[in-house]
């Protein structure tokens, strides 16, 4: 769920005021109607619902649009809805998670890059990854015991979406990843596994701009 907060900061008022959204096949979007004029110093809340439908890669567009003082505008802005808002968890021991990562070789569902890092490697940065970045913002279960290595990280969790399967389940899919870190040279290598290929790009390239 998101709240979207718009207030009018002019002397004017704003009228016409709306708030478009998009619509793509991967994510269902529920809004509320927005108020349609705004006086000055005014605001106004514009919730917002959201539920992946299916794997992708990038957040998508939305567009604000109103008049003001005789002007239209319009301002397209990205909806703050990643991949990693859809991932849940999923804990397991060192060793269920080592047969799962072989299990997901191949077949396009890995992804890996590597980079150097301006900031240097220690223990107490790999902690802050570990905590903050890995387990706390992108809902991933740490993996403890995979590696006897406080430089290398493994991490559980599957994307949720609305979809539901002929079962009756909604479906899931599966994502593992390993951050090994190289701190004499100060650099990275994040490897991701997915079940979907895309989950995988998505997934890295999020780890990949938290982590720098």
């Amino acid at each position: 769920r998101i709240s979207l907060f718009i207030k009018n900061k002019q002397t004017v008022p704003v009228t016409g005021l709306s708030v478009d959204m998009p619509e793509v096949s991967y994510l269902r979007v529920q809004t509320q109607p927005t108020a349609p004029n705004l006086e000055p110093g005014a605001s106004s809340e514009h919730k917002i619902a959201a539920e992946a439908m299916a794997p992708y890669e990038g957040a998508p567009e939305f567009a604000i649009a109103f008049q003001a003082g005789g002007a239209s505008h319009r301002y397209t802005l990205r909806l703050p809805t990643v991949a990693s808002c859809f991932i849940q968890a999923v804990p397991s021991s060192a060793d269920e998670f080592k047969t799962r990562w072989k299990a997901l070789e191949g077949q396009n569902r890995e992804q890996q890059v590597v980079w150097n890092t301006s900031t240097s490697i220690d223990s107490e940065r790999m902690q802050r990854i570990k905590t903050a970045i890995l387990d706390q913002g992108l809902h991933l279960a740490i993996i403890e015991g995979v590696d006897q290595n406080e430089y290398i990280l493994s991490a559980a969790g599957q994307f949720r979406t609305g979809t539901v399967s002929p079962s009756g389940a909604k479906v899931s899919v599966g994502c593992l990843l390993r951050l090994e870190a190289n701190a004499q040279q100060s650099a990275f290598r994040l490897t991701v596994r997915a079940v979907h290929g895309m989950i995988s790009v998505a997934l890295k390239n999020i780890v990949k701009s938290q982590v720098n």
